[in-house]
C-alpha cells in the first residue's frame, strides 16, 4: 500500500507512523478545515481513491438524471442524443462500444428516444439489412435543450473548483480511461465480452 492512504498491510489497521508524518509538527492531530469538519465520510474511506471516484461518479450521474427528468430522459439517452448530434447518424451496432453499454441497452435506448420521437432508425444505403440511428427534428432541439440543462448542473456540481482545475480534473480522468492500463483494459474487454454474447 502507499504511503498515502496510510492503511497498514492487512488493510485495516491506520499505520500511526504514516499518520505522524502527515502532521504538522508539534500537532498531535491533523487539521480540520471546514470542508473536513463537514465531511461526514468516514476516515477510513474518505483517503481511498477507489470509494472517492466511485461515489463522485455516483452521485453526478444522479443530479443529471435528476435534472434531465423533466425531458423524460435518463444520463444514456443523453449521452445518445449528443453522440448522434454531433456526429451524425449511427449504426447501431457500433453504438454499444461507443456509449459503453451492451447491445441490449442500446436497442432499449433507441426504441425509447424513438417514442419520444427524437430519434428514427433509417435503412443503411451500405447495407440495406442493417440500420442506421439519426436524429429528427424534434431530436435536435432536445439535445440542446439537454445539453444547456447539464451545462447548468455540471456548472454547479464543480462550482468549488476552478476552470483550470477542472480542466486538469477532466484531462487526468480522460487519461485513465483511454491510455494503456488496468481501466481502459478492463472497460475494453467488457465491451468485447458483451458484444460477443450479445447481452
Amino acid at each position: 500500500m502507499t504511503a498515502a492512504t496510510g492503511i497498514g498491510l492487512r488493510g485495516w489497521e491506520r499505520s500511526d507512523a504514516v499518520e505522524a508524518k502527515t502532521r504538522p509538527l508539534g500537532q498531535d492531530k491533523p487539521a480540520e478545515t471546514t470542508a473536513e469538519a463537514a465531511c461526514t465520510y468516514p476516515a477510513a474511506l474518505i483517503c481511498c481513491s477507489d470509494f472517492v471516484l466511485g461515489t463522485l461518479s455516483m452521485t453526478v450521474a444522479e443530479l443529471v438524471e435528476e435534472a434531465l427528468a423533466p425531458l423524460d430522459l435518463r444520463l444514456r439517452h443523453y449521452r445518445l442524443l449528443r453522440l448522434l448530434f454531433f456526429d451524425g447518424p449511427q449504426s447501431q451496432s457500433a453504438l454499444g462500444p461507443a456509449l459503453g453499454v451492451d447491445r441490449t441497452t442500446v436497442v432499449a435506448l433507441v426504441d425509447h428516444l424513438e417514442r419520444l420521437k427524437l430519434a428514427k432508425r433509417v435503412r443503411s444505403e451500405e447495407d440495406r439489412r442493417a440500420y442506421r440511428i439519426a436524429l429528427t427534428e424534434k431530436g435536435r432541439k432536445v439535445a440542446t435543450k439537454a445539453a444547456e440543462i447539464v451545462n447548468s448542473v455540471e456548472e454547479s456540481m464543480f462550482s468549488p473548483l476552478s476552470a483550470e482545475e477542472r480542466e486538469h480534473l477532466t484531462r487526468l480522468s480522460t487519461r485513465l480511461l483511454s491510455e494503456p492500463g488496468i481501466i481502459a483494459d478492463a472497460h475494453a474487454r467488457a465491451i468485447r465480452e458483451e458484444s460477443r454474447h450479445g447481452r
